[in-house]
């Protein structure tokens, strides 16, 4: 009973403009439970009393088990932050033994008991993106001084810090998305030092280490700052992972070569270092005309197994040059040696650029030694069925079949879209069928 409690628990936070549940055993007057996070054996959620009091709870999983940790004291509809695309995750993170959550503006640490969960510090202001790194907690957070820039904490006030003021001044430098990654020993995320727009940088922990790592945009006017840079487009680069894999790092990144074909974001790997640092298949000549092959509008990037699998578009110049280009969707397969090559013609299905889709919506879901994505169905209508893809013969195989159109794991009102709403568990991959209302919980093996 605790499994399926945990399951449920998990699927509704992330459809939790669907469906409301309520604590289990049906815990009188609690409502709108969500953002779960597990620490030391228990369950800790947020959830609101009759009266739109919210709380900090945790749960063993049992009838007397579920008990309030700390009353916020407020009533309004909601307190617990969310990105407009409906990410939780950006907001909470365990650290050192102890959960580290954003709540009213505030960044709170609790181990677990009333007088443990407190504000950690007055000194910042909306905290989010945490990431662990070389023991310390990583994030990004407003100061009257600084604006919005990169920080860090050992877990005390004193230990919190700014890591660098990469924008001179009150200027935001990571207003967005910063995509923190951990590659080489160095953490790697997106940053606008007000010069070369925003641009890849990496740290070591300190203030001399924190430097731009590649400017991958470079001839361009970058006057107007905040939509300039190998990652401008905030909607196209915050929709796309940062994926390690076979001891690189692979993004999607819009560079100048770029303008020989038109404005995109284009897949790049990097080694950690910057002449490491171009694009998958970088430039290999296809034809007289001189072009390149490129993938292009990836919207989905998973690694398993040392193999990265991606979907998108290859550009090729078109036969006798000109400027034109030909272009194809499918999954490609980018193995241990590095080398580009595509395996299906499926379509993988995408949000609506301008839905802000969560990162972990774009990816693929790796269960039972096989990829899980959707893609098309045959039905006419069906744009989003249940696919399959076994990473060693490269075969794909659809799994749901309806008779008439329909429309797995999309929900209109909030943009879920992806096996985000997915979660392996006894045996079975568990996922959210959805539609402009309503979510349900459905799984399977793997079959038809």
């Amino acid at each position: 009973m605790k499994k399926l409690f945990t399951l449920i628990a998990y699927f509704l936070i992330l459809n939790s403009n669907a469906q409301i549940l309520e604590s289990y055993p049906a815990t009188s007057g609690i409502f709108q439970s969500s953002n779960f996070i597990n620490l030391n054996n228990q369950m800790y959620y947020f959830a609101r009393n009759s009266s739109y009091q919210w709380s900090l709870y945790s749960t063993d999983g049992t009838a007397g088990g579920n008990m309030v940790i700390k009353n916020f004291g407020v009533q309004l509809a909601n307190i617990i932050p969310q990105d407009i695309d409906g990410k939780f995750n950006d907001y909470k993170i365990v650290f050192n033994g102890k959960l580290y959550f954003s709540m009213l503006g505030n960044l709170w640490q609790s181990d677990g008991t009333t007088s443990g969960t407190t504000i950690l510090t007055t000194s910042i202001a909306s905290p989010k993106f945490y990431k662990l790194f070389n023991g310390r907690l990583y994030f990004t957070a407003y100061s009257v001084t600084g604006g919005t820039e990169v920080w860090s904490t050992d877990g005390t006030s004193a230990g919190t810090i700014i890591l660098k003021d990469i924008y001179p001044g009150t200027n935001p430098s990571v207003p967005y998305d910063p995509h923190f990654t951990v590659f080489n020993n160095k953490l790697f995320f997106v940053a606008n030092d007000g010069t070369t727009g925003f641009e890849l940088w990496s740290s070591d922990g300190t203030n001399a280490g924190t430097l731009l790592f590649k400017n991958i945009r470079v001839t361009e006017s970058e006057s107007s700052v905040y939509n300039q840079g190998g990652f401008f487009n905030i909607t196209s680069y915050s929709s796309n992972p940062f994926v390690v894999c076979n001891n690189r790092m692979y993004f999607m990144a819009n560079s100048d070569f770029t303008n020989q074909y038109g404005s995109g974001f284009y897949l790049f790997q990097t080694d950690g270092t910057s002449v490491g640092t171009n694009y998958v298949n970088v430039p290999i000549v296809v034809n007289s005309a001189g072009g390149v092959n490129f993938l292009f509008g990836v919207n989905g990037i998973t690694s398993d197994n040392d193999n990265l699998i991606v979907s998108g578009t290859s550009l090729v110049p078109a036969a006798g040059g000109g400027g034109g280009v030909t272009s194809a969707p499918g999954i490609f397969k980018i193995d241990n040696s590095y080398v580009l090559t595509k395996i299906s013609t499926l379509a993988v299905y995408s949000c609506d650029a301008g839905s802000g889709a969560d990162t972990e919506q774009l990816s693929m879901k790796f269960y039972n030694g096989e990829y899980y994505f959707i893609a098309t169905g045959p039905v006419s209508g069906s744009t989003q069925e249940l696919w399959k893809l076994n990473p060693s013969t490269n075969v794909t195989t659809q799994i749901s079949a309806p008779a008439t159109p329909s429309y797995i794991l999309f929900n209109t009102n909030n943009g879920y879209s992806r096996l985000l709403l997915s979660q392996v568990w006894d045996g079975k991959l568990y996922f959210v069928k959805a539609d402009s209302v309503n979510g349900a919980i459905f799984s399977t093996t793997g079959t038809l």
